[in-house]
């Protein structure tokens, strides 16, 4: 995402068994506009 110029990053396909706001704050080291949407959300570009 950071490579492409990218404003935000969706994270998908995260297990539940990890701790997703650990995920969260562990990616946002590397590009800080980060969401994790539940199942089934609905993101508009």
């Amino acid at each position: 995402a950071r490579e492409s110029d990218s404003r935000r990053l969706a994270l998908v396909h995260i297990s539940r068994k990890e701790n997703i706001k650990e995920r969260i704050e562990e990616a946002r080291k590397i590009f800080p506009s980060i969401i994790a949407p539940e199942d089934l959300s609905v993101i508009t570009f």
